[in-house]
């Protein structure tokens, strides 16, 4: 599974509420009714210190 796959997600929400739901769209359009902008930091973590 990588980070961006949420489609754990819309399981979970369907199996709960029987909604068929796309999330990532769904986020999409939430943060952009209620915010103009917003900052995103990526980090990441490498198994070696020298690489």
């Amino acid at each position: 599974m990588v980070s961006d796959d949420l489609s754990w997600l819309n399981e979970i929400v369907f199996a709960v509420s029987g909604r068929d739901v796309e999330m990532k769209s769904l986020l999409a359009e939430r943060l952009a009714q209620e915010y103009r902008g917003f900052r995103a930091v990526h980090g990441t973590r490498t198994d070696e210190a020298d690489g």
